[in-house]
């Protein structure tokens, strides 16, 4: 799939998308990722503060990302494993026309640039891929003052990817694993978070001036304090020692709705609708395969849920939504997506990823690859 690059950088896009969304809480369908249905990646929207939107069509089927914070050395370690990576598109083909072949291209340069360079990965969502150092087909015409390339240099300031492979699991799939190592955390966060706080006021302003903007989802009390909240240099973002969080102010009637709305989207199941007798046809159905999507969908949600330490602290002025159960244990997101069918370029991918990695594993086992990570973190301490 592809989705257009923005124009701004990564911590403003999300924090404006954050904003201008009916719910701060809620992404918009246009941020999920195909087919449109509730993901995990959307609980963990503040996350991807660390990333953008990118062209290109590489897409995977599920991440598990493992996070240990390192108080002692405002410091974290991240593994991030990749399973079912696939090209959607047609470019492979010798005869392919041009626009296929320079998306083939920019495919094979993701790949690269991830588990060769070492110079990118993916946070959650296949949407979301940040380079640190942009591959040249992905390389547009210089800007001055170019803020994209700005946070990019920040981010070198403050994460490396020591270690990346390529390998292929027990179904046979491309999968991939990176290490990120993130130095200076806490300035790291302060910088999101006054990113967040601008965004926050840009947006407010229209808001208060015009009735018409807030729509039913604002209401002045919320405005006036995330304003307050934003100008006081708030701690929208939190990453502690096995725990991390996004706490939203607002009143007590936008924390509720913003709150449904975001719960509602682990309920977006619609079943057949039974004609209406008044009406000369029946309403379009869904199909069975779309059905069956939802229903994975919803199954997908409900060991996610299990899963993963997730909880919701509502209180008189804020919520937060927060991910770990503390104490320095390491954080484990797994974010599982609809099984991708095989692609016809999945053959192709698998021989350009075997020129960037001659000795690829095969049959590797994630959990065992998630012990060997941890293990590194006992033995440090």
């Amino acid at each position: 799939m592809s989705a257009e690059k923005t124009s701004v950088p990564p911590s403003l896009a999300c924090a404006s998308h954050i904003c201008s969304s009916p719910s701060p809480l809620a992404p918009s369908p246009s941020r999920l990722r195909w087919p449109l249905a509730p993901n995990p990646s959307s609980l963990f929207l503040p996350l991807a503060l660390l990333a953008c939107a990118c062209t290109g069509c590489i897409d995977f089927e599920k991440q598990t990302a493992v996070i240990v914070v390192d108080p002692k050395n405002d410091s974290a370690r991240v593994l991030l494993l990749y399973e079912g990576f696939h090209a959607q598109n047609e470019g492979f083909h010798a005869n392919a026309n041009k626009a296929d072949k320079e998306e083939w291209q920019k495919d094979q340069a993701i790949l690269r640039t991830l588990f060769k360079d070492k110079q990118g990965f993916y946070l959650i969502n296949p949407l979301f891929l940040q380079f640190l150092q942009e591959p040249p087909e992905f390389a547009k015409m210089p800007v001055l003052d170019d803020p994209e390339e700005k946070w990019r240099a920040f981010l070198r300031d403050h994460v490396a990817i020591p270690s990346a492979s390529l390998f292929v699991n027990k179904q046979g799939k491309l999968c991939g694993s990176q290490t990120l190592a993130i130095h200076g955390l806490g300035k790291l966060v302060r910088h999101i978070n006054d990113r967040l706080s601008e965004e926050f006021l840009k947006d407010i302003k229209p808001r208060l001036a015009d009735e018409k903007k807030r729509g039913d989802d604002w209401d002045v009390t919320s405005l006036l304090r995330v304003q307050n909240a934003a100008e006081n240099h708030y701690q929208w973002l939190r990453v502690e020692p096995g725990r991390i969080s996004f706490t939203m102010i607002g009143s007590q009637r936008c924390l509720t709705r913003w709150k449904r709305e975001f719960l509602n989207q682990f309920t977006q199941l619609e079943l057949p609708v039974p004609p209406n007798a008044k009406e000369k046809a029946a309403p379009a159905q869904p199909s069975q395969q779309e059905l069956q999507w939802k229903i994975d969908d919803l199954r997908y949600m409900l060991r996610f849920l299990s899963e993963t330490a997730l909880s919701i602290d509502h209180r008189r002025d804020r919520i937060t939504i927060a991910v770990g159960v503390g104490d320095g244990e390491p954080i484990r997101l797994p974010c599982e997506y609809i099984p991708i069918p095989p692609q016809p370029s999945d053959g192709a991918l698998l021989d350009y990823a075997r020129t960037l990695q001659k000795r690829m594993t095969k049959d590797a086992n994630i959990e065992e690859l998630i012990r060997e990570f941890l293990q590194v973190r006992t033995s440090r301490r």
